[in-house]
């Protein structure tokens, strides 16, 4: 019985706008859709069994997952990853990190935490850190309270005898209890003592006021006046802790890098020493690393990365993906063509052409082309996203015979015994479809909608894990930096016509100072009198009590010093806004009393995924993964060079409010008081 939605209508408006292979890539590690297990099947498995075995190892291990563009990298760690989720391992996925040299450690560090604590805020007891420290404690109680009723004080001593005999020292360990006390307390509806909170920002390397420290019974002794914050070391032993604990349930500790293409020249050799350092210092740790063949070998030759690093440690099991046969292709194809019809299976018009072919509606002759060469024989070694992206013009080409016949009339004529292979001399691929209105190919065009398209993909990844992209100063400051980069070395059409008023920018770290108030100095040239003046920018890396108090002291004092900035922009991510004692009010009020020399520029997280999207199809490109269909037909790689002209001829970077504020300035350079 048709229900009353389900149309031939209906059908018709699908078949025009929801192509079941538009989505020719995996956009974040859990959208599995369609997963054909005989695809990439052996490297799968060569994965897991490199997890188990690093669950029984005294090192970290370090996998490289490599391929060329297309063959399916990211969609075997998504496959990956869900396994990794069932299995009960923890597994955090890295995608696009921006973050300068000296912030790439804690950028992980920070992403780590933000993803074990993703329901947190909702259900506390659900988050996969409070799971993973469980797991220590359950191992205390089985060693020295077998049987017994456990209770917090009970599980408490138990924890303190583990850690003496595991000769476990430091405040880490101590923090990870506080975060696991408060939770138990909340689910044992008992008082809580709300230090969990607190916890995961000190573990994720923020700053925590004296108070705030002397609550987790941090050592005072090692306050600064902006408050206590993680060491570069004890960064790295936050991750060999939860490593340590992770292993009480034989479980180890996944770290998945992907896309690393997209890393800078500087990022990759500060990323591999620290990825190096990790699996040195942190046995049970996996290190998942996925990329294009020729960025590696390029790595290589331009000694980026020490063989020490690359060759023993983060390549130490190489996984190289091949393509896929005939036989698989046709699964991808098929798997997609039925979930897509699968809501018009009750139109009989439609199952009676399902029952005598089931590549419907695209037809098996356009499946046979697919798959098959002109001969005849069965194409082997496919890239999936090239099976995809045909299977989708073929799609298409069904939709236009629709628009241009009519529906009754493409039912009619509808025929799966078109021959199967064109006869020789004859065009390489059969279309019975009418010709299309004669139009004139524009590259353009096309490179813009393609990226378009890779915008928004990245945007919505983004939107639906959050916590992927969590709060956090120096992945921002990075990604800043290269958009900035991006104008300032923009054509001389863009850079005459767009970015006249913007000169240059430099990092706004001074040797020998003390922390500096700005993270960039942003050039301007005042188009009256060629004069240049210098706009501050300052990303909040702290967001209450003294630590914030004296993050705006600076800024006020960069802003006084009139050699160091004309004006500053302090950026705030919405999800952390400044939360300001008396003292902090007063310095904030005297900044803002600046008028046109200070702005407080609130950055939504729409805008931040959006202008993370910008660069990440950068990084697309980069590793020679972003492609578009040319007038021929054929796949057509997009250049670096390409993606920033479009970027700019469409005006993606002055889109954004934060980044037309930074590239012009505060205001009109004649309006600017410089003392």
């Amino acid at each position: 019985m048709n229900r009353p939605d389900v149309t031939l209508s209906v059908f018709a408006e699908h078949m025009r706008l929801a192509n079941p292979f538009d989505d020719n890539r995996v956009t974040q590690v859990d959208s599995l859709v369609g997963d054909v297990p005989q695809i990439n099947r052996r490297a799968f498995e060569q994965l897991v069994l490199y997890a188990e075995k690093t669950c029984r190892s005294d090192n970290g291990r370090g996998v490289l997952v490599s391929g060329s563009p297309g063959i399916g990298k990211s969609h075997l760690l998504a496959r990956f990853g869900q396994w990794a989720r069932t299995e009960k391992y923890p597994f955090v996925y890295l995608l696009n990190l921006q973050a300068g040299p000296s912030d790439i450690l804690r950028t992980i560090l920070r992403t780590t935490v933000s993803i074990l604590t993703r329901d947190f805020a909702k259900t506390p007891a659900m988050c996969r850190l409070y799971k993973i420290v469980s797991m220590a404690v359950k191992e205390a109680n089985n060693r020295y309270a077998p049987g017994k009723l456990l209770t917090i004080n009970q599980c408490r001593r138990a924890y303190g005898k583990m850690l003496d005999e595991q000769n476990y020292r430091g405040e880490i360990y101590q923090v990870l209890w506080h975060l696991f006390e408060d939770i138990q307390r909340g689910q044992l509806q008992l008082p809580r003592t709300f230090l969990a909170p607190l916890a995961i920002r000190w573990l994720s390397g923020e700053y925590l006021d004296a108070d705030e420290s002397a609550r987790l019974g941090l050592d005072l002794a090692t306050l600064t006046e902006e408050g206590s914050a993680l060491s570069t070391e004890e960064m790295k032993n936050v991750l060999r802790v939860l490593c340590e604990f992770t292993s009480y349930r034989n479980r180890c500790f996944i770290l998945c890098f992907d896309q690393v293409d997209t890393l800078s020249e500087e990022q990759v050799q500060v990323w591999s020493a620290t990825v190096h350092a990790l699996l040195d210092s942190c046995p049970g740790l996996l290190v998942v690393t996925s990329g294009v063949d020729e960025t590696f070998l390029r790595w290589a030759s331009r000694h980026l990365v020490s063989k020490a690093s690359w060759d023993d440690r983060i390549r130490q099991f190489p996984v190289l993906l091949s393509g896929i046969d005939a036989g698989a292709a046709k699964q991808l194809i098929l798997g997609r063509l039925q979930r897509s019809c699968l809501p018009f299976e009750s139109l009989a018009e439609l199952a009676a052409l399902q029952t005598i072919d089931e590549s419907f509606p695209i037809g098996t002759h356009a499946l046979q082309q697919i798959l098959c060469e002109q001969d005849g024989s069965e194409r082997n070694d496919m890239r999936p996203r090239d099976v995809i992206s045909r299977a989708g013009r073929a799609w298409d080409r069904q939709a236009l015979r629709i628009q241009s016949e009519g529906l009754e009339e493409w039912l009619r004529t509808w025929n799966s015994t078109t021959p199967l292979l064109p006869a020789v001399g004859a065009v390489s691929e059969v279309d019975t479809s009418p010709p299309e209105p004669a139009k004139t190919f524009d590259a353009n065009d096309a490179i813009d909608e393609i990226i378009e398209h890779r915008i928004s993909e990245h945007q919505n990844s983004r939107r639906l894990r959050p916590e992927e992209l969590p709060v956090d100063p120096g992945n921002l400051t990075g990604l800043i930096n290269s958009l900035l980069k991006a104008c300032v070395d923009s054509p001389k059409p863009f850079r005459e016509s767009v970015y006249g008023s913007l000169r240059g920018f430099r990092s706004g770290d001074e040797k020998g100072t003390g922390r500096a108030p700005f993270q960039l100095i942003i050039e301007h040239c005042n188009p009256n009198d060629g004069s240049i003046y210098q706009t501050g920018v300052a990303v909040a890396d702290a967001y209450s009590g003294n630590s914030a108090t004296h993050m705006l002291k600076r800024i006020l004092g960069g802003l006084q010093n009139s050699c160091r900035a004309d004006s500053a922009v302090l950026i705030v991510d919405e999800r952390s806004p400044l939360i300001l004692a008396p003292v902090g009010q007063e310095r904030l009020k005297e900044l803002q009393s600046m008028e046109s020399r200070f702005m407080l520029e609130t950055l939504s997280f729409e805008e931040y995924a959006r202008l993370d999207a910008l660069e990440s199809v950068v990084g697309l490109a980069r590793a020679g993964d972003l492609t578009f269909v040319g007038s021929n037909g054929s796949n057509i790689s997009i250049s670096v060079a390409e993606v920033y002209e479009s970027h700019h001829r469409t005006g993606r970077y002055f889109a954004s409010p934060l980044l037309c504020r930074l590239a012009d300035g505060l205001k009109t350079p004649s309006a600017i008081d410089v003392a």
